[in-house]
């Protein structure tokens, strides 16, 4: 699957505000994982990106909206990465997808960690901030699987269940690294990873075929339904 993504024209003033922009988001995912959101403010996150409170202002009028534009920034990711995908020839390209999402995930893995610990402590988080995204996140992924149920790609399956079970799967291997026990996964091993949930999700606990497993350790592409 080749994915080439065009980057709309940016002047250099509009690529130096989002650079800033950036800075700030990072330096607040910093500060609300050592001090909470609750407890955190504008003063100490202006002074982790290095900028005087005043010059963050100029950007973000509150903390609140630095975490709102860190949660539509995942959401963005979210977009991002089902355009990508386009449409999904053979398992090869399903493992690209699930590689692309850990890949991404562990790219803004603070920003990620921020959302989903604080949507654990504080309801208003959650259901302002978290919630929503992760809803929309969920339709992106119920309206992928109805267009491959429609294409013949995939089976009839309930596609609200299977969502539910695809991102809990993803969550729950990653759920050690957000809590920071395990350390994030390195390009390698999000590989194999994105390998062991295709195989899971395609194949389920059966037992392959002599020559599927031959394919497959050739590199070579089998198809999606067996």
């Amino acid at each position: 699957m080749n994915v080439k993504k065009i980057k709309p024209f940016q002047s250099r003033r509009e690529r130096r505000i989002e650079q800033r922009r950036q800075e700030i988001m990072t330096a607040a995912a910093q500060v609300f994982a050592e001090q909470g959101y609750a407890y955190a403010t504008t003063k100490e996150i202006a002074a982790v990106a290095d900028m005087a409170e005043g010059t963050l202002y100029n950007y973000f009028p509150g903390k609140r909206d630095i975490l709102l534009a860190i949660a539509d920034e995942m959401q963005c990711i979210a977009e991002q990465l089902f355009a990508e995908a386009g449409s999904l020839e053979n398992r090869r390209d399903m493992v690209f997808l699930v590689e692309r999402g850990l890949e991404m995930f562990v790219a803004r893995l603070n920003f990620t960690r921020i959302l989903l610990l604080e949507a654990l402590v504080d309801d208003v988080i959650l259901q302002e901030f978290v919630q929503q995204r992760l809803n929309y996140i969920a339709a992106l992924v119920a309206t992928f699987i109805n267009e491959r149920i429609e294409a013949q790609v995939f089976r009839e399956v309930d596609s609200g269940m299977t969502t539910r079970m695809v991102l809990g799967m993803v969550l729950a291997l990653m759920l050690p690294v957000l809590r920071g026990v395990q350390a994030p996964p390195t390009p390698v091993q999000c590989h194999d990873l994105a390998v062991a949930v295709v195989d899971l999700l395609l194949d389920g606990l059966r037992v392959r075929s002599v020559v599927e497993d031959a394919a497959l350790s050739q590199g070579v592409s089998v198809p999606v339904l067996c």
